[in-house]
């Protein structure tokens, strides 16, 4: 199987507190994974981490077999999205939405008419293009949150 994403001994300390100790985890093509645990726990930091977002104190990082350093963070950030659970949209249309993400990715424009229209079709939210993103179900927020991506 293909190794997405990787943690080995990875900590992280904010000040003088250690949120995660020695924490190892991958994360397989095709995968799902779920965390669980108390609050307090680690959960988000971690994801922070998998989406090069937060920086670690120690160990190390893999994306797609790449090590994460600090000549590479920005360019592994831009191949990853973390998506919360209380979307974030916009104050605009469904497309203008949607394409955000393929702007700051530099996807060139001609090919974002597409890449949005087939966005939307995996998600189920066809011929939603013109509707303000801010007015959609919670489940269709989230949805096309996701596809930002």
């Amino acid at each position: 199987m293909t190794i997405i994403v990787e943690l080995k001994n990875v900590t992280k300390a904010y000040a003088n507190k250690t949120v995660l100790d020695n924490v190892s985890l991958q994360v397989n093509q095709g995968e799902i994974l779920a965390l669980i645990g108390p609050n307090g726990s680690g959960k988000s930091t971690i994801l922070k981490i998998m989406a090069f977002l937060e920086n670690i104190s120690s160990g190390e990082v893999k994306f797609q077999d790449e090590i994460l350093s600090s000549k590479n963070t920005e360019k592994l950030r831009m191949q990853s999205t973390l998506v919360f659970q209380k979307t974030t949209l916009f104050d605009a249309s469904v497309y203008d939405n949607v394409v955000y993400g393929l702007k700051i990715r530099k996807v060139p424009k001609n090919m974002h008419g597409e890449a949005v229209k087939e966005a939307l079709r995996i998600v189920k939210l066809e011929n939603f293009e013109n509707r303000h993103a801010q007015k959609l179900t919670g489940e269709e927020q989230q949805n096309e949150t996701q596809d930002r991506t």
